[in-house]
């Protein structure tokens, strides 16, 4: 998104501060690469990734359907 113009890097902090408080996840500065924000496709996969690891049970995090 960066590369296209839609989002510069404030951006990308502000849509990790969503993720973070949204999903209860610490997004950590090696995860901060285009493969894992510059599309929301790419968005979408890392949070499923991500989520996997978490210790949480399931019924305490917000879907991804919830989000859109």
């Amino acid at each position: 998104m960066m590369k296209t113009g839609i989002m510069d890097s404030t951006g990308v902090l502000e849509l990790v501060a969503f993720i973070e408080s949204t999903f209860e996840i610490k997004v950590e500065d090696e995860e901060l690469i285009p493969e894992n924000l510059e599309s929301i496709k790419n968005i979408v996969s890392y949070l499923e990734r991500k989520l996997v690891l978490v210790s949480k049970p399931q019924e305490a995090r917000p879907s991804l359907a919830s989000q859109a």
